[in-house]
């Protein structure tokens, strides 16, 4: 299922992103403990439903959002999503 969402402009780049992003935070077990498996599985799901906009940070549990959503992309190009941090 790839739902179409409407982008914006980031800044005055090429660069466009839907209006609605995964922030990597609660995948690292920010509010409560997330299993790994669980964090990859909501990664996909966000990409089959037209999200490919992600924010991470090595402040989210010393890397580890950032470990599980290069994990869950590893095997997506490279180019269809956006990866900020």
């Amino acid at each position: 299922m790839m739902t179409s969402l409407p982008t914006k402009q980031v800044g005055r780049t090429d660069i466009h992103v839907p209006v609605l992003g995964l922030g990597g935070a609660p995948l690292a077990g920010l509010y409560e403990p997330v299993a790994e498996g669980q964090a990859l599985q909501t990664v996909h799901f966000c990409l089959s439903h037209g999200i490919n906009f992600f924010d991470t940070a090595p402040f989210y549990s010393a890397g580890l959002s950032e470990r599980r959503i290069g994990k869950a992309l590893a095997d997506v190009p490279r180019d269809s999503y956006v990866l900020s941090t």
